[in-house]
């Protein structure tokens, strides 16, 4: 029995600087400014509508509660299905890329002979 406890021991030291070293690599997230943190995410949610926070925190690398902030100005949580726990921007923020240019000239509009 002392050599099963041994190897669990064992593993979780392992397990431990394993851990370790992905975070130093990772480096420790600090808080980048504001506008560059908006930018992130609106870029994100041009792909998607709908992101959980762990997403959100890996996109834009960013602490928990420095991104819950920014989230809560510009984006609503979602509490009921189907899109539970999910945030997605205000409607006043959805100025989503348009596919087509405006200013294409339509043929219908040019005389014709």
């Amino acid at each position: 029995m002392a050599r099963i406890e041994e190897k669990s021991h064992k593993y979780s030291v392992r397990a431990q600087i394993e851990f370790a070293e992905r975070r130093k690599a990772e480096g420790k997230k600090i808080r980048d400014d504001k506008d560059v943190v908006l930018d992130m995410l609106f870029a994100a949610f041009e792909k998607h509508q709908y992101y959980n926070i762990k997403d959100l925190v890996k996109i834009t690398r960013q602490p928990v509660v420095y991104l819950k902030e920014i989230l809560n100005e510009v984006c609503n949580y979602n509490l009921k299905n189907p899109h539970r726990n999910m945030w997605e921007l205000k409607p006043e923020y959805r100025h989503y890329r348009k596919e087509k240019p405006d200013n294409v000239e339509n043929p219908k509009d040019e005389d014709s002979d």
